[in-house]
């Protein structure tokens, strides 16, 4: 697992952000912090998770929405690509 995920400032981040969907705290996560959620969701498998999160931060920013799209459409083809059957079979 990637180390960041594993820091408390990314532990901190995703409390904050989990609190913030469970409408528990009323707190601004800017962009990045926004794509490290929907990121950390989708590298651990938990997609509806990071689909959840890249739909909330396209709903707050609307002008980053190609980029966060982009970014997620990227690291989700290349776990697709890592853990394709054929990838394994010549490991």
């Amino acid at each position: 697992m990637d180390i960041y995920y594993q820091s408390e400032k990314f532990r901190q981040l995703l409390h904050r952000y989990e609190a913030l969907q469970e409408d528990n705290i009323s707190e601004f996560l800017d962009s990045e912090e926004l794509t490290d959620v929907a990121e950390y969701y989708h590298y651990i498998g938990e997609d509806k998770k990071a689909l959840e999160a890249t739909d909330y931060a396209i709903r707050m920013y609307q002008q980053l929405r190609l980029h966060l799209l982009s970014k997620l459409v990227w690291h989700c083809s290349a776990a697709t690509t890592r853990n394709s059957p054929m990838r394994l079979q010549r490991q």
